[in-house]
């Protein structure tokens, strides 16, 4: 996967067997037995280096730090509606100790900055609209 920068949220399908699946689980089928399930579960983590090698270091929720080939099929970047939806699966900077200083924000700051930023540039232009709009309400 290319375009992948370092603060961006990703999520990383990881595919299990268990007694008790999670219920969080996805792709859910017993075995034949009926004894196991295997299932998938999605990892949300943040992006904390982008090697040359395809190859990127992701940050998990608690801290720990993992290599995965960017190229793997079970990993996606997150798209808007995840980051949205989903951000308190997301690592928070204040909560991955360490990593402060080398991550800028984590994806769902960025997220309503721009929401912000949206609805001001949209509350401009309406103001402009009204302003500067050549039919005028006449009040007699």
């Amino acid at each position: 996967m290319r375009g992948l920068t370092v603060g961006d949220c990703v999520v990383y399908r990881v595919y299990k067997i268990s007694t008790h699946p999670t219920p969080r689980a996805k792709e859910l089928y017993p075995s034949l037995s009926g004894e196991t399930y295997s299932y998938a579960v999605d990892k949300y983590w943040i992006v904390a280096d982008v090697h040359a090698d395809q190859r990127i270091e992701v940050v998990t929720r608690s801290g720990k730090l993992r290599s995965l080939n960017s190229n793997d099929p079970n990993l996606h970047k997150a798209s808007l509606f995840e980051e949205v939806r989903l951000r308190e699966r997301f690592p928070q900077l204040a909560e991955v100790i360490g990593w402060r200083r080398r991550l800028w924000l984590p994806c769902h700051e960025d997220i309503a900055r721009e929401v912000i930023l949206l609805y001001l540039l949209m509350f401009i232009l309406l103001v402009a609209l009204i302003v500067w709009h050549p039919i005028r309400l006449q009040f007699h």
